[in-house]
């Protein structure tokens, strides 16, 4: 019944006209990936359309000349997906809808993976994430990525992520302009344990991992308010609300509350001294452009057995996880209180280098030249 389905409506949408409509779909609506494509689509021919939750949630960045803004949930979406030649999205999008010879769906991810995804996973089926083209930041990539989603080689395009482009126009911000009580910024950034929307699963040790330790935040928070730093702790868009006592110098932030205050989340990854992650993929973004960031995952063990790692990203950062605060302590108070000395073994700053890859500018530009939206320099 699914195949004949999916046959019927691959028919349908070959006879249905396809325009210079290029569809963006993002997870969370108006993340860093839309606010880049925005800014370089307007050289385009191409008519270009969010598809989001919430339209009315649209921050002031968002031009209504520029872009149209539709429900993701809606007929008309459905209807605009059809007719488009160009899809980008960082999830998946009407994956009952098959596309034809006649559009590209490009999937640009989140980023590069350490957890497993895809076919790493136990779980998955071929065409559970169908589309045509995804991106890598090096050739390692262009390998997990392939096997991730059993693509071609060729079907994965060695590119930068496009919101990297956000994190590299930063110069015009300053910390205390945003921040007024401090002058430096961390950014810690965990992914979930336990995820509470789209694929519901627990992995590794939810109390073991959790950023919720009030004496350890008390600790650091004594540490960043006498390095006179914020420390913006940003819980993962799948993970339940963090629910943090007030400090003086750690404010937790939700996806909503950074559109509130106009900024984006890897506006503050260009201006921040220092990151900390555990698994997440941000790391490999943060180290190709040069950031200052330290892997923390007290629960490695217990996440290694439940949701697994990618051996070949693993092989990266083998020997850089910190697994216990007080060394995270003195991690972060070497990081932000300037100490002179070798940087050590855990605290990454140097450029991206092959295995990682190395930013290297105009990320969006690029990648709508490769599909097409843009004046084409070469062939995908």
């Amino acid at each position: 019944m699914i195949i004949a389905f999916k046959f019927l409506i691959r028919l349908i949408s070959r006879l249905i006209p396809k325009s210079d409509l290029l569809i963006v779909s993002t997870f969370p609506d108006y993340d860093d990936t839309t606010r880049s494509l925005l800014s370089a689509v307007s050289e385009s021919k191409f008519h270009t359309t969010f598809l989001v939750s919430e339209p009315e949630a649209a921050p002031s960045w968002v031009d209504s000349d520029d872009v149209a803004l539709v429900r993701r949930n809606s007929v008309k979406g459905i209807w605009l997906f059809l007719r488009a030649r160009v899809i980008i999205v960082t999830h998946g999008l009407y994956k009952f809808l098959p596309t034809t010879e006649k559009q590209v769906l490009c999937n640009v991810w989140h980023g590069m993976p350490i957890k497993k995804i895809g076919a790493y996973l136990p779980n998955w089926y071929p065409g559970k994430n169908a589309f045509d083209l995804t991106i890598a930041h090096s050739d390692l990539f262009r390998d997990i990525m392939a096997k991730s989603f059993d693509l071609p080689k060729s079907s994965v395009l060695r590119l930068f992520h496009p919101r990297l482009d956000q994190c590299c126009r930063t110069s015009h911000l300053r910390v205390e302009e945003i921040f007024s009580e401090a002058r430096y910024l961390c950014l810690w950034l965990p992914t979930y344990r336990r995820s509470v929307r789209y694929d519901l699963r627990s992995d590794g040790d939810e109390d073991k991992a959790s950023v919720n330790q009030p004496e350890q935040l008390k600790k650091l928070n004594a540490l960043f308010k006498s390095s006179d730093t914020i420390c913006i702790i940003k819980s993962h868009p799948n993970a339940p609300p963090l629910d943090l006592e007030e400090y003086s110098n750690i404010v937790c932030m939700t996806d909503s509350e950074l559109l509130e205050a106009n900024i984006s989340l890897y506006q503050l990854l260009g201006i921040c001294r220092l990151l900390i992650t555990d698994l997440s993929s941000i790391y490999f973004d943060a180290v190709s452009v040069s950031k200052q960031t330290l892997l923390y995952c007290p629960d490695l063990n217990e996440y290694m057995k439940s949701r697994g790692i990618i051996d070949e990203s693993y092989e990266i950062i083998r020997g850089k996880v910190i697994t216990d605060f007080e060394s995270l302590y003195e991690e972060v108070r070497s990081a932000l209180c300037f100490d002179a000395g070798v940087i050590s073994a855990f605290r990454q700053i140097e450029r991206g280098d092959e295995k990682i890859g190395r930013y290297d500018g105009n990320a969006t530009e690029k990648l709508l030249r490769r599909l097409g939206v843009l004046h084409r320099q070469s062939s995908l």
